[in-house]
């Protein structure tokens, strides 16, 4: 693979030479194919233990009164280097005979290598995974002898205790497979774990095992510890046990679809992760996460969110929480627990526009945006960082609704059930069986129903009403059989 030229000061430091010729050299990493001796085995142990993971093979570009070298192409195998080394022996050397200079030979190398690398970025869509974890990937395919569909999600730093010494080496997890590497002075340790076989997968800070993660499978009990990112790479593994035991209990074969969306998703602000299939799992989580708290369907994907203020008419106030968008719902978050919360189904929108000021008691341009449903009801999104780009993306999901997808506008609300001719709903059963109620017990459906139509006053009614303290308090004292079914709608999800 050609790369941008780089310049290397010591050409031979942890490298042997495997073929050279006036301006180029081709070099093999030490510790790698079948390199001995006291120096690769000390390479080997820094490739090991360090994050750098250089690709073993490169190919530099020199000349013979210059100190300094050009890196101009590294490759995962021998044969991708000397497909590379031999392009550059019949297409680029005969011409760098016809320089007076090495200057000039060194500046038409330069440019040249920088050319196919242009050239292969014209037709060259965003890349899935960074360059070092592709080197990653191939050393974890080889040192395991995976299968080539297994697909890596990500690797960590940490250490193994073997005996009582601890082994520092990288732990590589996988879709099916969790597995330990450590090279430490020609002594090579080697775990390969299958998620399925894991019985036992925990946290433990003992005196013998301090601030370790422990995983226990039938055939014993393994220790990690010396964790960067602790908390993080057991998140992980826990996520990828659960799918493990989820393709067993639905006796699937065992194939991971990542969601190709991702690439293509209009996006701001998204950290860069090792791989595209851990963005993917950490996506899956976030929506996972999203759907039970605003109780929506499980095919939901959450596309974004951001902090930003709701203008709560009832009681004339601006509250901090965040707003989640997704496919087919706006949603919002109140920063206090459970202070409110809002769910807006995009099928319901009617208008989305730049509103000029952060509504009442509030001077200026806040960052506001006001979403009209098409029950006249309005709500005020205020503080946003980035409003353009807030109106775009939502835009943009609203342009994206199926045509198949019932949409609510301001006449067909009021005048559905007269164009609907063709059936009519069956009413409630406790309409056509009615029950013989006490007068104490009217006198107490008499009073809920009334603390529910002036609550329902306040904050709205249907889906999208403001779900606040209040009503969760009068959900508590009990429901009247009135508003039973219009309340079951709202409370008990989309």
């Amino acid at each position: 693979m050609w790369v941008k030229p780089q310049e290397v000061f010591i050409k031979t430091a942890f490298w042997d030479t495997d073929e050279n010729s006036l301006y180029f050299v081709l070099q093999r990493r030490k510790g790698h194919g079948k390199s001995k001796g006291l120096s690769s085995l000390l390479v080997g142990t820094l490739d090991s233990v360090l994050d750098s993971k250089p690709a073993p093979f490169r190919i530099l570009h020199q000349t013979p009164n210059s100190e300094i070298y050009y890196v101009i192409a590294t490759a995962l195998t021998s044969d991708e280097i000397k497909r590379d080394w031999q392009w550059l022996v019949h297409n680029v050397c005969p011409t760098l005979h016809s320089f007076d200079t090495e200057e000039e030979v060194t500046e038409f190398v330069c440019c040249k290598i920088n050319s196919i690398i242009a050239t292969e970025q014209e037709n060259f869509t965003e890349d899935e995974d960074t360059v070092t974890y592709k080197n990653v990937d191939y050393e974890f395919h080889q040192r395991f002898s995976m299968p080539k569909d297994e697909k890596l999600v990500c690797y960590y730093s940490c250490s193994y205790w073997k005996g009582k010494m601890p082994r520092q080496g990288w732990m590589y997890l996988s879709v099916h497979y969790m597995c330990f590497y450590s090279y430490i002075f020609g002594r090579k340790t080697t775990i390969k774990i299958r998620w399925a076989d894991v019985t036992e997968l925990a946290k433990t800070n003992s005196l013998l095992f301090p601030d370790s993660i422990k995983i226990v499978t039938r055939d014993g009990e393994f220790y990690f510890t010396m964790f960067l990112k602790k908390s993080e790479t057991y998140a992980l593994m826990q996520q990828l046990a659960n799918i493990a035991m989820k393709q067993m209990i639905d006796d699937k074969s065992g194939s991971f679809n990542i969601d190709k969306e991702l690439l293509t998703k209009l996006s701001k602000n998204v950290p860069k992760k090792p791989s595209f299939l851990k963005r993917d799992l950490d996506a899956r989580k976030q929506s996972n996460l999203y759907t039970l708290k605003f109780r929506l369907p499980q095919t939901e994907k959450l596309d974004g969110s951001e902090e930003c203020t709701l203008w709560t008419p009832y009681n004339k106030r601006h509250n901090w929480g965040r707003l989640y968008l997704s496919q087919n719902f706006i949603c919002f978050d109140s920063r206090v627990r459970n202070l409110v919360r809002l769910t807006i189904p995009l099928r319901n929108v009617h208008q989305v526009e730049r509103a000029v000021s952060g509504g009442a008691g509030s001077s200026g341009d806040t960052g506001s945006v006001l979403i009209t449903t098409a029950h006249h009801t309005s709500f005020l999104f205020g503080n946003i960082s980035d409003r353009e780009f807030l109106v775009h993306k939502i835009s943009e999901l609203l342009a994206k609704l199926p045509n198949d997808v019932f949409r609510e506008n301001a006449t067909r609300a009021l005048d559905r059930s007269e164009s609907d001719g063709g059936w009519s709903p069956q009413p409630p059963l406790m309409t056509l069986f009615k029950t013989h109620q006490t007068s104490p017990i009217k006198q107490i459906q008499q009073k809920k129903e009334k603390q529910w139509e002036e609550h329902m006053a306040e904050v709205g009614r249907g889906v999208s009403m403001y779900q606040t303290v209040a009503g969760s308090e009068l959900v508590i004292g009990g429901v009247p059989e009135s508003l039973r079914g219009e309340l079951w709608s709202v409370f008990s999800g989309v």
